[in-house]
């Protein structure tokens, strides 16, 4: 597929999630057009990688109150096994009489697209794992966040996890 294929396809993907979004968020949007572009380095990227940032961390240390406050009602996930969970489901999940010795979480790459009142946030988290000889090994998952601007901020109204393969050894 040629390259301007690609670019067209991408625009017209973010353009139709935005859509959804929209709808998902009972609000309504402004259409974006086919070729507009994103707003690259704008003034919420920093705000929205410290959202991302700040959930992540509320998952690791099973802080459920945290994760409640920075996701929308009707939040919903897609695990690495590909789950779908409800923000309910998730919260459950993250309750503190549930808490296991959460890895050490490293969110890297972060690349952040905003599209008036809604962002998609792709990011690469880096997960310290022990292994069974005690020895220290890194597992990835490269993590897509969609965010939506309320009255109230930003707030995660969905993520979806995907593990990135370990590059093969000896080659």
């Amino acid at each position: 597929m040629a390259a301007c294929t690609w670019v067209r396809a991408i625009r017209l993907f973010s353009a139709a999630n935005c859509l959804l979004l929209s709808l998902l968020a009972g609000t309504v949007v402004a259409a974006i057009p086919l070729g507009a572009q994103s707003v690259p380095g704008n003034d919420d990227s920093q705000a929205l990688t410290t959202l991302v940032q700040r959930f992540t961390k509320a998952q690791q240390s099973f802080d459920p109150a945290t994760l409640k406050e920075l996701t929308s009602e009707d939040y919903v996930e897609v695990s690495p096994i590909g789950d779908v969970d409800s923000r309910a489901r998730m919260l459950g999940f993250y309750n503190p009489d549930k808490k296991i010795e959460a890895p050490a979480i490293d969110v890297k790459e972060v690349d952040v697209r905003r599209f008036g009142n809604a962002a998609v946030v792709i990011a690469k988290l880096s997960y310290d794992m022990r292994g069974p000889d005690n020895k220290s090994h890194t597992m990835e998952l490269r993590s897509t966040f969609v965010a939506y601007r309320s009255s109230s901020g930003w707030k995660l109204v969905s993520s979806q996890y995907t593990g990135i393969r370990p590059p093969r050894t000896g080659q």
